[in-house]
């Protein structure tokens, strides 16, 4: 039995293959974990400072009601 060697020209030639699927796939998923990672936590940086700075504030909803009402 072949020890498994992994390298960037073997993936490219099991990419060239008809039976790339699973490659592809891991193509696919890959990017994508990366991409939600970097969409939380761009998130973060907005939610946490505003968090911060607004905590003894009302939300906007309870002040938008509470300017009807007057």
């Amino acid at each position: 039995m072949k020890p498994l060697r992994v390298s960037i020209k073997t993936f490219r030639r099991r990419l060239a293959s008809i039976d790339s699927v699973p490659q592809f796939a891991i193509l696919g998923i890959c990017p994508g974990l990366v991409t939600g990672l970097v969409i939380i936590l761009f998130r973060k940086m907005v939610e946490i400072p505003l968090e911060y700075l607004l905590s003894g504030n009302k939300g906007f909803e309870e002040a938008f009601a509470q300017s009807v009402r007057a």
